[in-house]
């Protein structure tokens, strides 16, 4: 015996088909038109990805396509980007002060190895970022400080110094050792 199944329920689903499909088709179609603007960005990665996942090919694509294979369009050379370079270059300096406080010797051969360079090219990283590391070694050195403290007030809750514990304080009440019970 089969049930009938209401008419309004079929309706349903299948007013809920066709939304599910033309919001998967919308969605194709804004992946394809992303991978095709970035190529002709020269970014090819997302063309490529978009063809892998079983993309299909579209008139727009075709001539793009066509162009690459006449020549007319090449993809770029590769370049690291300058703020990529920037924050290699910080890296190797912070490291270079590092080791250097860590009383290190040959502090710059062994970052120019770390880091696949020549002793030139980390020494002159090292110089122009020299001031900045130090801002930064400094601050991991103040607060590093500050940690080791508060560290030291919670494991030795029972010792009295009168001073309040940030760490079991809230913004509504600062705990004192008192208030801390045994």
């Amino acid at each position: 015996m089969t049930k009938e199944i209401d008419p309004k329920v079929l309706a349903l689903a299948h007013e809920m088909t066709i939304i599910l499909a033309s919001s998967l088709a919308q969605a194709t179609f804004d992946e394809r038109k992303q991978a095709l603007e970035s190529a002709l960005k020269k970014d090819w990665a997302p063309l490529g990805y978009y063809f892998r996942q079983g993309g299909r090919t579209t008139p727009e694509i075709r001539a793009f396509l066509i162009d690459v294979m006449d020549g007319k369009l090449q993809q770029p050379r590769r370049k690291t980007s300058p703020r990529r370079n920037e924050n290699r270059n910080k890296k190797i300096a912070l490291r270079i002060l590092t080791l250097r406080a860590n009383k290190e010797k040959r502090a710059i051969e062994k970052v120019a190895d770390q880091f696949g360079l020549e002793q030139q090219q980390a020494r002159r990283a090292f110089k122009r970022h020299q001031a900045e590391a130090a801002k930064i070694l400094e601050t991991e050195k103040r607060l590093g400080s500050q940690v080791k403290n508060l560290v030291h007030l919670v494991r030795r809750p029972g010792r009295r110094t009168g001073k309040y514990l940030p760490a079991f304080s809230t913004p509504e009440h600062f705990c004192v050792y008192s208030d801390i019970k045994p």
